[in-house]
């Protein structure tokens, strides 16, 4: 394996590739490419020719007018080829965004251009393919009510002392630690819901 700057004219994506990306998201895409560079170099087979890992980012060198770009070179057969696709783009283990994304996607709202913004969001939020119906999902499934848990409207307060910290902290009557990242106003109990999950009373004897 060795790094090496290839013409993308040289670089031929992989006609089996599993992935593909919305107009929205390469657009994301190319804005973080004009503000950060190329961070993350395409994967290329020297065996096959193909790229192995990069095709979105190929996509979006191509359309900014690159010529090339820095390539990490390998030299495997095709087999292990598209494991190595599949393991690159394999969300399971690239870990789990916690909690604490929204208030970092908060933050960024206000300094980063939209499109770039636009980008960050879809990486955490469009999990499925643009013609991915949800509601095929719930198709069959019994009928419930829920009230809506999300908050009315979010701020970003900033804060140009410790002083200042403890004076909102007592303003509100909420304790504020250097672990805070969030408060409810008033204070409120909100659950977690992402790991609930609908069970077929027939499955478990109900």
């Amino acid at each position: 394996m060795r790094i090496e700057t290839k013409k993308l004219a040289d670089l031929k994506p992989a006609d089996w590739n599993p992935r593909k990306i919305s107009d929205v998201a390469l657009a994301g895409l190319r804005a973080s490419i004009a503000r950060f560079g190329l961070v993350e170099p395409i994967v290329f087979n020297e065996r096959t020719g193909h790229i192995v890992g990069g095709h979105q980012r190929y996509k979006a060198l191509l359309d900014t007018g690159e010529d090339d770009t820095q390539v990490v070179v390998v030299d495997i057969p095709e087999t292990d080829e598209k494991a190595l696709n599949v393991t690159l783009n394999n969300p399971a283990i690239m870990g789990q965004f916690t909690e604490e994304l929204q208030v970092v996607l908060e933050e960024l709202k206000v300094e980063l251009p939209d499109d770039l913004y636009t980008g960050l969001r879809l990486e955490h939020i469009e999990v499925n393919p643009p013609d991915y119906d949800i509601q095929d999902e719930w198709k069959g499934m019994p009928e419930c009510e829920s009230s809506d848990k999300g908050p009315y409207r979010q701020l970003i307060i900033s804060f140009a002392s410790e002083e200042d910290i403890q004076a909102f902290s007592k303003l509100i009557e909420q304790k504020i630690t250097p672990k805070t990242k969030s408060l409810w106003y008033p204070p409120a109990e909100i659950g977690r819901y992402a790991d609930k999950r609908y069970i077929d009373p027939d499955e478990v004897g109900g």
